[in-house]
């Protein structure tokens, strides 16, 4: 659903006909994932020449969040409204790095200009706009009544609801990581995947998947690979001794897939992965099926499910890394990550 279009607004003050250009602006903001998903309508509030906003959960760029309700916000028309003679047009914006400090409602104030004149102002970039208030000199009231000029400052709805909204890339690396010998568990990302706070919320998943190669000429030696989220483990798997090969290396396949079950201080989520080790080949694509039913140490497979508690989704630290390491050391062995990606699947 759009926003609204402002023809009534016009017949109050002719002016605000040039609010089609922010109108516009708003819904290119809205193509670049800059958004209203639900909720956010602000309000004339019940203490005069102020304005309430509802809860809702905005889109900004690649992160959902919550944005929490904000009442009789502290500006006021009355220190908006411009000097004698003139008019000024103000955006409402909420800001998408302070959303849950109550400071989230934020006013971009146009340059006043005499009657019928002012241009509303250009909306801030990685905001998303959710009103506009237009204000005459003296006003110290606001209303959301568009079809009269009474005096009061108009409140005006522009917010660019979208929803449903489509899964989008948290995070794409396809530079080479090569971890050499790694006796201690080292990342095998270029940089850790980061998921704003506030973001999930419940069932809300992250999907992601890694491609890469393993090889080790010296010795045989078992592969650990951890998966992390918000400083908590989600995966800790050890395969069992692989055997050493001294031409090829093995291609490895890791799926993970994480739901939000209950998000905040004390959130839950389950967590589902494959992960797929192929026998040492020459080729590019390998099956690992022969080995794997033959019962030969040349291949491995695991599946798996667990629900993990503990996992703050409000902390600034919510990052996804994931890591690997030998149990046994060898001077020649390679552990590459060759493409990675992380999916942001909303419920």
């Amino acid at each position: 659903m759009g926003s609204q279009l402002i023809d009534a607004a016009v017949a109050a003050y002719p002016t605000m006909a040039h609010m089609f250009a922010a109108n516009w602006a708003i819904r290119e903001a809205a193509g670049e994932g800059y958004y209203v998903a639900s909720g956010g309508q602000v309000v004339p509030s019940g203490t005069a020449g102020k304005v309430d906003m509802g809860a809702g959960v905005d889109f900004f760029g690649t992160a959902s969040l919550t944005v929490p309700a904000v009442t009789a916000a502290a500006t006021t028309i009355t220190s908006l409204a411009p000097s004698a003679g003139n008019e000024v047009i103000v955006l409402l914006e909420v800001d998408g790095t302070t959303p849950t400090t109550g400071g989230s409602l934020q006013f971009n104030a146009g340059t006043a200009a005499p009657f019928n004149s002012a241009l509303p102002p250009t909306p801030t970039a990685g905001r998303v706009v959710h009103a506009a208030l237009y204000i005459r000199a003296g006003a110290t009231a606001v209303d959301a009544n568009l079809s009269t000029a009474n005096g009061n400052a108009k409140l005006i709805d522009l917010r660019e609801i979208r929803a449903p909204h489509g899964p989008r890339e948290l995070d794409a690396q396809t530079a080479l990581t090569t971890l050499t010998n790694p006796t201690a568990l080292a990342s095998l990302l270029v940089s850790t995947t980061p998921v704003p706070a506030q973001a999930p919320q419940a069932g809300d998943a992250i999907l992601l998947r890694l491609e890469g190669g393993y090889k080790n000429t010296q010795n045989a030696s078992t592969l650990e690979i951890k998966v992390v989220f918000a400083g908590v483990t989600l995966i800790d798997y050890t395969t069992p001794s692989i055997p050493l090969d001294a031409t090829n290396q093995r291609r490895w396949h890791l799926d993970v897939m994480i739901v939000f079950n209950v998000v905040g201080a004390a959130g839950i989520v389950e967590v589902g992965a494959l992960w797929v080790l192929s026998p040492p080949s020459a080729n590019t694509f390998v099956s690992s099926a022969t080995a794997l039913l033959a019962g030969i140490a040349n291949a491995d497979l695991m599946n798996g499910s667990a629900q993990i508690t503990g996992i703050d989704t409000t902390g600034a630290s919510n990052v996804i890394d994931v890591q690997a390491k030998i149990g046994t050391s060898s001077s020649t062995a390679t552990m590459t990550r060759r493409a990675y990606l992380a999916t942001y699947q909303p419920a």
